[in-house]
């Protein structure tokens, strides 16, 4: 059912969840989302696709920061994920 969401709620609880495979692969998450970023889609099917999405990144990376941003133009939602190192530059 669609409701109205926050994104950045949504990907909290996400990386909540894969919170003790991050630690066992020597990783964290950034939630870079706007708090004020809303959607008005099915809560399920975002967590879902998200969900799916770091836990890819995740399986493919060891000793990394995962940093989660979004934005949206006209009525597209653009996430992206990005993954950096031990001892990487900040992301500009």
């Amino acid at each position: 059912m669609k409701s109205q969401i926050y994104l950045k709620t949504i990907i909290s609880h996400v990386t909540a969840t894969l919170l003790p495979m991050a630690v066992l692969k020597h990783s964290f998450f950034i939630n870079d989302v706007s708090p004020d970023l809303q959607l008005t889609t099915d809560e399920k099917d975002v967590s879902a696709a998200i969900k799916k999405l770091l836990l890819d990144e995740l399986l493919n990376t060891d000793y990394a920061c995962i940093r989660i941003s979004a934005s949206v133009e006209k009525e597209s939602l653009q996430l992206m994920v990005h993954q950096k190192g031990p001892f990487a530059l900040p992301l500009i």
